[in-house]
């Protein structure tokens, strides 16, 4: 039987957007799918690294110029160059992800005679991040395009809720296969310090015995709220300082978030990172005793689905997306977005209260394990790419 072409086309090669991709290209039955990717890696020169990975498995790649932001007259030609791929590689389906990607590539798709075509919002970032007009062209060009999508694939209740409700999306398009994470393989338990390395990375760190580590983890841009994150920290250093909070990421707001953190000198307190691959990222999970998300919106979090899975007490704001995996009080805890004084006394609390933190922490690993395993979610992909919907 002949595999299933199928080509998944991005610009946002950051984030949740990137470890989507990695993972269906990891994942996805190769004996069934043909895989391809068209991307760009101008966001992040870091996903070179994961487009190399993709090759080696045998995955076709074709970098080619898409920009975030509009411009016309090259998006025409990225459009034209995606066009020519699928007009001679003749693909079973087109799969694309988040905004850009999803305006150019399935023109594209539709102009190159491809008859399933499927794409994933991600968030619906762009119309979140565009005010007044451009928002109504933005809504209504999605709104077009959804005519000649096969489905929609919405990573949570809470986008599909916002794709019916604030794009108009028939509801009938659209399916809901949720964010999901590898394992729930955990560590954390009495003996967790004793992970191979774990003390060592800490003291390199500048974390001693007897502080409390705060993680986030995330691109570094506006949707994170990165403002109010430091306002809340401020607030928890000025009643304990025997914090370190780990910022683990990268992105365009670095200088502004380096900028705030001089600003209330709290240098001493903050570990910034970087971009760290996801293979490395076991260890900074671990060290963590809570992790923390301002988000003003997410499609459904990877950074707290992993935290969760590890058993890590998880704060986060009470917005699309964090709703959707946090049953507050049971698995996590949700706060109002943009209240940095109620997220500052809500890390106090739960810091200052090891009881809350092992009832948070079991049951997330619980929700994990019976939700948002990586083996059933690509299973629906699957599913989806065969034909089955019925079954998902």
């Amino acid at each position: 039987m002949a595999k299933i072409k199928v080509i998944q086309i991005l610009e946002a090669t950051i984030g949740g957007t990137r470890t989507h991709l990695n993972y269906l290209t990891k994942y996805l039955n190769k004996e069934l799918f043909e895989l391809t990717v068209i991307c760009s890696a101008k966001r992040d020169e870091s996903f070179v690294h994961d487009l190399k990975k993709m090759e080696t498995m045998g995955i076709q790649i074709y970098q080619i110029d898409l920009y975030r932001q509009v411009h016309i007259w090259k998006d025409l030609i990225s459009m034209l160059q995606i066009y020519k791929i699928l007009k001679n590689k003749k693909y079973d389906i087109v799969h694309t992800h988040a905004g850009k990607a999803g305006l150019v590539g399935r023109i594209a798709a539709v102009i190159a005679g491809i008859k399933k075509i499927y794409h994933t919002p991600h968030g619906f970032a762009y119309n979140r991040y565009t005010k007044n007009i451009m928002n109504l062209l933005v809504t209504l060009t999605e709104k077009i395009l959804s005519i000649f999508t096969t489905r929609l694939i919405c990573v949570s209740e809470s986008e599909s809720k916002y794709a019916i409700s604030k794009v108009k999306i028939n509801y009938r398009k659209i399916i809901i296969i949720p964010n999901a994470v590898k394992t729930t393989k955990s560590l954390r338990d009495t003996n967790y310090t004793r992970y191979t390395g774990l003390q060592q990375l800490k003291e390199k760190m500048g974390i001693y015995n007897g502080s409390k580590v705060v993680g986030t983890v995330g691109y570094f841009r506006p949707q994170k709220d990165y403002i109010t994150l430091i306002q809340s920290i401020n607030m928890v250093l000025k009643i304990n300082k025997n914090i370190q909070f780990l910022f683990i990421g990268d992105g365009e707001g670095k200088a502004e978030i380096e900028s705030l953190i001089s600003l209330y000198n709290i240098e001493n307190h903050i570990i910034m990172t970087g971009y760290i691959p996801f293979k490395k990222m076991k260890s900074y999970y671990l060290m963590m005793d809570l992790y923390l998300s301002t988000s003003l919106w997410e499609g459904m979090s990877y950074s707290i689905l992993e935290a969760m899975s590890y058993g890590i007490p998880v704060i986060a704001t009470d917005v699309d997306g964090n709703a959707d995996i946090i049953n507050h009080t049971v698995n996590g805890l949700l706060v109002p977005k943009k209240d940095a004084q109620k997220t500052a006394i809500t890390v106090l609390k739960v810091l200052n209260n090891c009881a809350i933190r092992n009832v948070l922490s079991n049951n997330a690993k619980v929700l994990i394990s019976d939700k948002y395993l990586i083996k059933d979610n690509i299973s629906k992909y699957e599913q989806l790419y065969q034909n089955r919907y019925s079954e998902i």
